[in-house]
């Protein structure tokens, strides 16, 4: 046998043996999962499992595992989830979970709570304290879909800490108006600068309270004005 030819055959023979090697150990007990860690999801760990579908002592790096976070995304009530491999055996999911900033009535009596995208979360029996209702929402879809009305959502996904004083948000001929659990309407106006105007009715509701005056206006939000 030639030498070069006898070079390429022992050189090709190294590779297949490396490669076996890798797999052998991709596919062995030492690199097959142990344990499966839930974070970021309290109360609803098993949901969480049962959605990635990670079963002990398949491979860790390999196989179904790697669409695990996936499959957990895919729950309606999920934002984001990223898979984690430890080499110790752990796989660990860190899960974020959608958040609602408003909630929206079905014809049931239900309510479905809504995002900052506008996706249903849950339909759930009655409202959470601190979220704001906005009316006229139209049909509310099954959960993970979006509600047809991005605007009202725009809105509420707008208000930081002044969400927990509103109890509904509405809009007509694209002016939106709140309207408190207690004290006077807060009338926003044109759909622009809205977290400015956010801020700047939380601001004047701080300093001058929530009496003696039906409605604070802060279409120009450096110059609140109250009637």
């Amino acid at each position: 046998m030639k030498p070069k030819l006898r070079t390429i055959l022992i050189g090709v023979t190294i590779l297949f043996s490396i490669l076996g090697l890798a797999v052998g150990i991709i596919y062995s007990p030492i690199l097959d999962v142990d344990k499966v860690v839930v974070i970021g999801a309290p109360g609803r760990e098993s949901e969480i499992l049962d959605a990635a579908k990670i079963k002990i002592g398949e491979p860790l790096l390999v196989g179904s595992i790697t669409s695990s976070d996936n499959r957990v995304a895919g729950l309606s009530w999920v934002e984001s989830a990223r898979l984690e491999r430890k080499l110790t055996g752990t796989a660990r999911l860190i899960v974020r979970s959608r958040t609602p900033v408003a909630y929206a009535r079905t014809p049931e009596g239900s309510v479905g709570l809504i995002d900052k995208e506008g996706i249903v979360v849950a339909v759930v029996p009655t409202p959470p304290p601190g979220v704001p209702e906005i009316k006229n929402a139209g049909p509310v879809p099954v959960p993970g879909q979006k509600i047809s009305a991005p605007d009202l959502v725009k809105v509420a996904a707008s208000l930081g800490p002044l969400g927990a004083r509103v109890a509904e948000i509405a809009i007509t001929d694209r002016q939106a108006t709140l309207y408190l659990t207690a004290g006077p309407e807060v009338r926003f106006g044109g759909l622009d600068r809205l977290a400015e105007k956010a801020k700047s009715a939380e601001a004047a509701l701080g300093a001058i309270g929530t009496k003696g005056f039906s409605y604070l206006d802060v279409r120009v939000p450096s110059g609140p004005v109250t009637g």
